[in-house]
């Protein structure tokens, strides 16, 4: 399972070319740029139909401002142009909501 660690920023929605609207959850962490500087970094998670009519949205926006530990999947992308991406979208695990994060004490403890 993948994962994105950060501060949950809420959701957003982003009109697509298709002429409809998509649905991101936010989360923010802190990365090293190229001149060794901190800065956040904001992904957007997508969403599907199905988890907007499950209300998941909602769960998200609750909480925002709070760290959490996001499940997602990438889906890599070629336009007919030629570009290449890849897009992240929130995982159907855990029903989609956050797993506990676990610290490494945590961790050490358990075993």
């Amino acid at each position: 399972m993948l994962v994105k660690i950060g501060l949950c920023k809420g959701t957003s929605m982003k009109p697509s070319q298709g002429g409809y609207e998509e649905v991101f959850v936010l989360v923010a962490a802190d990365k090293q740029d190229q001149y060794g500087q901190i800065v956040e970094e904001t992904t957007g998670i997508r969403l599907s139909k199905k988890q907007l009519e499950d209300g998941i949205r909602d769960f998200y926006d609750t909480l925002k401002g709070k760290q959490v530990c996001v499940p997602v999947y990438t889906r890599p992308w070629k336009s007919k142009a030629g570009s290449v991406g890849q897009d992240t979208w929130l995982s159907n695990e855990n029903g989609g909501k956050p797993v506990p994060l676990v610290s490494s004490a945590q961790l050490k403890a358990a075993s």
